[in-house]
């Protein structure tokens, strides 16, 4: 397949914005703890898909906190994947990059845009 939009949607609207980066896997990667040092092995690089920075959003419910969500959208990409494990799975990891707070529990949504082939 070819990725060729990613969509993340923050279901919270801190007043400091999140600065992410999205790391997609064709196989599992590595479990890491919450927190802590990311510390990927050369066979987890091996099973990259795609790797994207996510720092301009756009704020989708101006609610505070957890009664507001943002998104963020990359879009013209063209990463091209095949699934190692015969399965139509991709895995990752959404990577804090700045001195964001996150409400308990926030959730996360992925939206992958993706072209079958």
């Amino acid at each position: 397949g070819v990725i060729t939009a990613i969509d993340l949607l923050d279901s919270a609207n801190q007043p400091t914005p999140g600065v992410y980066t999205v790391i997609l896997f064709n196989q599992p990667p590595a479990s890491y703890n919450d927190a802590s040092a990311l510390a990927f092995t050369s066979s987890d690089m091996v099973k990259r898909v795609a790797f994207v920075g996510f720092s301009q959003s756009l704020i989708t419910n101006a609610g505070s906190g957890a009664s507001g969500n943002t998104e963020y959208n990359v879009s013209g990409c063209n990463f091209t994947f095949v699934n190692a494990d015969n399965t139509q799975n991709l895995y990752g990891y959404i990577i804090v990059n700045n001195a964001y707070t996150p409400i308990s529990h926030e959730p996360y949504q992925l939206i992958l845009s993706i072209l079958a082939d």
